[in-house]
């Protein structure tokens, strides 16, 4: 007869050897990319569109990359390191071609790629709320070959961050859409891109104001509501994403998995 304590002992020894090897065998779990990014005094045109300043006073590039560092700190207080974890195109007004944001992704074989944008536009009164955008799978060509992509993933993966912008802030479901954007047609991850609200000034809920007034400033929210629908989509993989499931967990996540193990292989070998 086998007990209970050593069926415990072997699967809290199997469950801590296993965990070092499931991190070590894959790429990050996510590529954040916030959009844009340039920074070129003698010639600004070159940096378009990211650094037109609107109304508000607002650079496109500028929300984007704060948006990314707030999500950055939402995944740091989840557990998720960056480098390890969680990967970014950049973290500073850096300029990368949008090839070059999907060839990083894919270099690190990373699970799933996040654009991080914001919408604007001169028909002040017409467009209005959030919106997520997936790969059409349409053939195109990418440095190094077409690349397809799991559409049903990547939509659904659009679905849930949109949704959960809507519900976040309580701006119009402007839905998720497909399009053929390199930096998404390009990655062989699943991806989406998001346009979390319009930054230009003159709307009747002003989603501008989100970002321009300290008292209502929404940055840390659009991160979590980015960092909720990603998440809901990961855990709604099941079985497959076993690794984003274990990798993550604490010292006493891992024991409590080993004692609920332990005592199922401990009645399997009770006499």
């Amino acid at each position: 007869m086998r007990s209970k304590y050593s069926s415990l002992s072997f699967v809290v020894f199997t469950v801590l050897s296993v965990v070092p090897t499931i991190h070590a065998q894959f790429g990050p779990d996510l590529c954040i990319d916030p959009g844009h990014g340039c920074s070129n005094p003698l010639n600004p045109d070159s940096c378009k569109p990211g650094n037109l300043t609107y109304i508000s006073g607002f650079q496109e590039k500028d929300i984007n990359l704060n948006v990314a560092l707030a999500l950055k700190d939402t995944l740091e207080q989840h557990g998720f390191s960056t480098g390890m974890h969680i990967v970014y195109t950049r973290l500073s007004d850096l300029h990368m071609e949008l090839q070059e944001r999907a060839d990083f992704a894919n270099s690190l074989e990373a699970d799933a790629f996040i654009s991080i944008h914001h919408n604007a536009s001169t028909t002040l009164t017409t467009y209005q709320g959030s919106e997520t955008w997936y790969s059409n799978n349409a053939t195109v060509t990418c440095v190094g070959g077409y690349y397809g992509q799991d559409r049903s993933a990547s939509d659904t993966l659009a679905r849930k961050v949109v949704s959960r912008l809507v519900k976040e802030f309580g701006y119009r479901n402007r839905g998720h859409k497909e399009a053929d954007f390199e930096v998404l047609k390009c990655s062989k991850m699943v991806s989406t891109l998001t346009e979390a609200s319009f930054i230009n000034d003159g709307f009747f809920d002003n989603e501008a104001d989100l970002f321009h007034n300290p008292l209502l400033d929404h940055t840390e929210e659009e991160a979590k509501a980015i960092y909720d629908g990603w998440r809901s989509h990961v855990t709604g993989q099941g079985f497959g994403n076993i690794r984003y499931e274990y990798q993550n967990m604490g010292l006493n996540d891992i024991l409590q998995v080993a004692v609920t193990l332990g005592d199922q292989f401990g009645d399997d070998y009770d006499s």
